[in-house]
């Protein structure tokens, strides 16, 4: 079992959002958690292969739009690769005084559902700083954790029930 990171970030919040994902993760179930950048496409390539959980982070750009190395990276992971992916949530970063407001998570999680199963979506306004965002941050992980863990779980338990 591995979780890994993937995200995008121009300002740093989303970097610093996926930090506290990272934090929490690792406190949590006691091993490491990769942090990748979605311009890394090898090292993105070698987290969906390898990892059980993946947390996605976006940025929203202009008016409510997916940032184009989000896309890309998203493009790469559901269409040009065949590999399998593991379970997902998707987290993001933006400013409520836009009328589209975190508007990419909600894209990239409905594009990340053509592939996979999509656990969750958090969305943060700016970054997560002050107990009561990073509250939120810490919450969000170790809910999807739980139910990521539950459903494991229970995998594992329809495979030994059918001899699979």
């Amino acid at each position: 079992m591995g979780i890994a990171i993937i995200y995008a970030s121009r300002s740093g919040n989303t970097k610093e959002t996926a930090e506290l994902i990272q934090d929490e993760c690792e406190k949590y179930i006691g091993n490491r958690v990769p942090l990748v950048p979605v311009t890394d496409l090898r090292a993105v390539e070698e987290v969906c292969q390898h990892s059980t959980l993946l947390f996605f982070g976006t940025y929203t750009w202009g008016k409510g739009k997916l940032p184009d190395i989000a896309r890309k990276a998203l493009r790469f992971m559901i269409k040009e690769n065949d590999f399998a992916l593991p379970p997902v949530a998707v987290f993001g970063t933006g400013e409520t005084i836009f009328t589209y407001y975190c508007r990419a998570v909600d894209e990239a999680a409905y594009h990340l559902a053509h592939k996979t199963e999509v656990l969750g979506t958090m969305k943060i306004e700016l970054a997560p700083r002050g107990p009561k965002a990073i509250n939120v941050v810490r919450q969000f992980t170790r809910a999807i954790i739980d139910d990521w863990m539950e459903g494991y779980k229970s995998g594992i338990k329809e495979n030994q029930n059918t001899g699979t």
